[in-house]
């Protein structure tokens, strides 16, 4: 049996309990209070101890691997001291964190499927008693993937950012969970190709949806920065995958991410705009009232794209999106097909994702001196393509000439983005309506075409020391 656990929005659960073909069991009260020393034992082994109405204590995974699996249970007694797995010698112990609820029990029924639905809902012990649910779905993989994805549409349903566990002593103000994930994915050495995507996929939803809480037109660019970078990430490792994991549950992602990645797209774009060319423009000219106007017009733009994306964010559209990916890592639907490249050792398939993509970089790159911006632009992507996947698998190989190897590829697609970047400026500009073509548009164009002059020579240059460079996976 298949188990999914999501938080659900307060607020949503009398929906929920009149969801169609749903029969709701009664309501048990129920007391769960979590325990450490006063040094944190537990919480720094990653332990959760807690004393359940009527069950004893139980023992789990402070932070389980995937938000969206309940926490595995590692050890239950009737006593604390009973309990295999409790670092010794323990000390005294004391309440940390407290839920007081109530658990339902639910049976979801439609033609011939079914799934079993077991909610807790309750509010934590600490600062403004926060309220709380918890709804966990169990029974065919295929069936509650389905119902999740079918509740997010109607529900706020959301992948949990933390365990119950993390979630109680925060809001106890005992610890503040930090993210489960940052930056690139690494693969570990051992693995097989199924597992690298789960490792993949995972990490790179956990990066997504911590800083997608955090994107807000008042604070840094940093959060949209990073959730693109991430979401980019995610599309070339579902292409990567694609012929050895293909199902359709991860095709039908291919939409929504790109729908994620336009919205962050505008609003980096502008965030970069401001941030670079704006800023010289304000630093040269900060009387001119043209490239005030322009600015303002500029900043008025960078808010609209601002407050699409987070539309985007609150919608069912992303919580849909969030739900297919955690319950795609979690369930692993593409190990139905039985492919037999799953089963290959991540090592040699790595190896071969490399060469293939490199390969398409050099025959992009044939005839560097002569190729259309339009090919250099195809050529950057190549590259970005390339050296996501050089992330994935660079644990995989020798620390020194992997380093090597990225950096003169990051060099190359740096000055290959100069180009790029004119292109960019003149699409903004297009959106300003007036202003597109006044004088201060004028001197952006100018900055632009000054800044991508040079490129095409730094690019040959770039070009030559990347091809000279020994592939690290040979």
């Amino acid at each position: 049996m298949a188990a999914l656990q999501f938080t659900l929005a307060p607020d949503d659960q009398r929906a929920l309990l009149q969801w169609p073909g749903l029969q709701s069991g009664r309501a048990a009260p129920v007391r769960l209070v979590w325990h450490d020393t006063p040094e944190r034992t537990l919480a720094l082994a990653g332990l959760a101890l807690c004393a359940t109405t009527g069950s004893g204590w139980r023992l789990t995974c402070l932070r389980p691997e995937m938000a969206a699996v309940p926490a595995s249970l590692l050890s239950e007694a009737r006593r604390p001291e009973a309990l295999p797995g409790l670092p010794q010698p323990l000390g005294p112990l004391a309440p940390v964190a407290a839920l007081f609820g109530r658990r339902r029990t639910l049976r979801w029924t439609q033609a011939d499927d079914t799934a079993d639905l077991r909610l807790l809902e309750g509010s934590y012990q600490g600062p403004g008693t926060p309220a709380c649910a918890w709804l966990v779905l169990e029974g065919d993989a295929s069936t509650i993937t389905t119902l999740a994805d079918a509740l997010a549409r109607e529900l706020r349903l959301s992948v949990p950012r933390a365990s119950l566990s993390e979630a109680a002593m925060a809001a106890s103000g005992d610890m503040r969970p930090g993210p489960r994930a940052l930056g690139a994915p690494r693969v570990a050495e051992g693995l097989d190709v199924g597992d690298s995507l789960v490792a993949i996929a995972g990490h790179l939803l956990d990066v997504m949806l911590h800083w997608a809480d955090q994107v807000s037109p008042a604070q840094s660019p940093e959060p949209v920065h990073q959730m693109r970078v991430a979401t980019r990430r995610l599309r070339s490792a579902l292409s990567i995958y694609r012929r050895p994991a293909f199902c359709p549950e991860l095709a039908g992602l291919a939409a929504l991410l790109k729908l994620c990645a336009a919205r962050l797209g505008s609003a980096r774009d502008w965030d970069v705009f401001l941030g670079q060319t704006g800023a010289y423009l304000a630093e040269a000219y900060p009387e001119d009232r043209r490239c005030r106007s322009l600015l303002r017009a500029s900043a008025t733009r960078r808010a609209g794209a601002y407050a699409e994306l987070r539309l985007f964010l609150d919608s069912a559209d992303f919580r849909r999106l969030a739900i297919a990916l955690a319950s795609a890592v979690a369930l692993r639907p593409w190990e139905a097909s039985a492919a037999p490249g799953l089963r290959q050792d991540v090592h040699t398939f790595a190896a071969n994702t490399l060469e293939r993509r490199n390969g398409r970089v050099r025959k992009a790159a044939r005839r560097l001196d002569k190729l259309p911006i339009a090919a250099l632009h195809e050529l950057r992507k190549d590259c970005k393509r390339l050296r996501y996947a050089a992330e994935f698998f660079a644990s995989l190989f020798p620390a020194k000439r992997t380093r090597r190897w990225l950096d003169r590829l990051s060099d190359l697609q740096e000055e290959l983005g100069l180009l790029n970047d004119g292109a960019t400026v003149s699409g903004l500009l297009a959106q300003l309506g007036r202003h597109e073509r006044g004088w201060a548009a004028g001197l952006v164009e100018g900055f632009a075409a000054a800044q991508s002059g040079p490129a095409r020579a730094r690019i040959e240059r770039s070009w030559q020391r990347f091809r000279r460079t020994e592939r690290f996976w040979r």
